[in-house]
């Protein structure tokens, strides 16, 4: 039941089946009338870690608390369950951690891409992923939500764009102290921005007219001109960026 302010509480059915609880659909199917003739109606069904194991990861909260080394903050990760991170870890002793946190079971790879007939045992979870680990590079470890130990694990990650300027920043420096961090938090340049503007650099055409293609009408080359200058920072008093 959920109860609702100023007003009787409501009661919401829940089907429950062996791939987790149906989010979409019900008995009678999907809303949409998808299922073809003559099958039997479908549903969307949302199995996730907790839910199968009972155990949110709260218990790593008060050990990452009280973590003093690399090692205390490796064992209380351990417990972790969701959302699954990469987790970093530096301590003053010189111990590093770059590794995944969470529970992610063994399953067929065409799950991580949409529904599937999860009434079929090769959709079935087979176990739980040991959570990756990766070292460092040249001393350095860069997460910036693109690829790193985690792809083996998942589809979607940022372009590695934010990890090769940060990776160029911290190159630029032999040491660095909390101090020096700033820079490289506040940075605002836009890496993703060089297709873009590699492209416009080579846009058939121009102003005069002396390219192979049809010359370009003077607001729309005066507009590549501007953003060709752009100096790709995201500052916020930037016109061009804007």
């Amino acid at each position: 039941s959920v109860e609702v302010a100023g007003g009787e509480p409501v009661t919401v059915e829940v089907i429950e089946t062996d791939r987790g609880p149906v989010v979409i659909g019900g008995p009678e199917g999907l809303e949409d009338g998808g299922t073809a003739s003559g099958t039997p109606p479908v549903a969307l069904a949302l199995r996730h870690p907790p839910r199968v194991t009972g155990d949110l990861g709260f218990s790593a909260l008060l050990p990452l608390l009280r973590a003093r080394r690399v090692a205390d903050v490796d064992r209380a990760a351990d417990r972790w369950a969701e959302p699954v991170n990469v987790l970093q870890a530096a301590d003053t002793e010189g111990g590093t951690l770059h590794r995944v946190a969470g529970r992610v079971p063994v399953r067929s790879a065409a799950n991580r891409l949409g529904p599937v007939p999860a009434w079929e045992p090769g959709y079935a979870w087979q176990g739980w992923h040991e959570p990756p680990r990766a070292g460092l590079t040249d001393g350095v470890a860069v997460m910036a939500n693109q690829r790193g130990p985690s792809a083996p694990l998942g589809v979607e990650f940022a372009p590695p764009h934010r990890a090769d300027r940060i990776t160029a920043l911290l190159a630029g420096r032999r040491q660095w102290s909390a101090d020096g961090m700033p820079a490289i938090h506040m940075d605002t340049h836009l890496a993703s921005a060089a297709p873009v503007l590699d492209l416009l650099a080579t846009l058939p055409g121009d102003r005069d007219g002396d390219g192979p293609g049809e010359p370009l009408s003077a607001p729309a080359a005066a507009l590549r001109d501007r953003l060709l200058r752009w100096d790709r920072r995201m500052d916020a008093d930037s016109a061009d960026a804007a």
